[in-house]
Parts: C-alpha cells; sequence; structure tokens
C-alpha cells in the first residue's frame, strides 16, 4: 500500500499525464475513477494507488497573507465538497461547468480571467450574503456564477458541460 491520500471526490490524474479524473471508491492498493475521454464518453476504471497524483491546473489566481493561494484546484473541490448539499445542486453543476472550460487548455486567458474572478467568489465564504446564512447564502454565487457562464459561453463545450451534469447526477441523483 502507499500513503497517497486519496477520497472519493478528489481529481487525480495519472503521474505519466491524461485527463483528469474524479475518485469514486478505493481499496487498499487501488482507486476506482471516472472521466470523460475526448469523445465526451464517460469511463470508469482502476488504477493503482502509485500510479496517481492529485490533479492541479494551476488554478491559482493570488496569494493571501503566507503564500497561500486564494483560489486552486485544492480549494475548490474543498468547497464543492463542503457546499454541495447548502449550495444546490443548480449552483454546484454550474461551478463545476466553469472549472472545467478553465481547465480546458483551448480557453482563452480572457474567458479564463472571468472564470477565475467567479471562482474566487464561489470559494470565498464572505461575500455579499455569506454562504453560512440559511436560504440565501448561496444566491449571490449562483448570480455571480451565471454571469461567468454568460460572459465564456462561446468556450463551453458539450463535453464541460456533461463532465459538470456527470459529477452533480453522481452526488445528486438524476435530475427529476
Amino acid at each position: 500500500m502507499t500513503d497517497q491520500p486519496f477520497k472519493v471526490g478528489d481529481v487525480v490524474t495519472l503521474k505519466s499525464g491524461g485527463l483528469p479524473m474524479t475518485v469514486e471508491g478505493m481499496n487498499e492498493d487501488d482507486v476506482s475513477v471516472a472521466w470523460t475521454d475526448d469523445a465526451g464518453t464517460v469511463k470508469v476504471d482502476k488504477f493503482s494507488r502509485n500510479a496517481l497524483k492529485i490533479y492541479n491546473p494551476e488554478l491559482a489566481i493570488g496569494s493571501m497573507s503566507g503564500g497561500e493561494s486564494v483560489v486552486s484546484d485544492k480549494s475548490f473541490w474543498r468547497k464543492l465538497a463542503s457546499a454541495a448539499k447548502k449550495a444546490g445542486r443548480e449552483a454546484i453543476e454550474k461551478a463545476l461547468t466553469v472549472y472545467y472550460v478553465y481547465c480546458d487548455p483551448d480557453t482563452p486567458p480572457e474567458a479564463k480571467n472571468y472564470i477565475r474572478g467567479a471562482l474566487a467568489y464561489f470559494i470565498i465564504p464572505l461575500d455579499a450574503l455569506p454562504d453560512f446564512m440559511a436560504a440565501v447564502g448561496y444566491t449571490d454565487d449562483l448570480g455571480v456564477l451565471v454571469a461567468a457562464i454568460a460572459a465564456v459561453a462561446q468556450h463551453i463545450k458539450p463535453e464541460h458541460a456533461e463532465k459538470a451534469e456527470y459529477w452533480v447526477n453522481r452526488n445528486f441523483g438524476p435530475k427529476s
């Protein structure tokens, strides 16, 4: 067994390179992952823990005191996991969609600038309507994410929306 600290929901990639994959389960030696290939097909497989590493698309947009990144791959997935139920299906799906657009190397820098701002607003808990406020805490975040989607709409590929929908369906259940 290796000391790789993977958990369900982590985004990983092969150490040798490849597409980001979501951890769906694991045992002592292997990690079960799912991903969407370039054709938009959802794939599932198992890999040795030693063959994988945490995925980091270098999403960082700046540093807080002490050099900690305001927005990073790790902070995005941590926020997503902690906020999923409170934020709701729609906000999470929009956050994932813009995240996948950001991770796409074809997305131009000006579009990534909109996305970085929207994801920073989503990740940082103190904003116009603090996230801890019952029933309304993520309303403003949803508005910012919708505005980002409108700003970068021409760069959203079907696979971005499909990856977001896949993650949401796996974690919230199919849309009724």
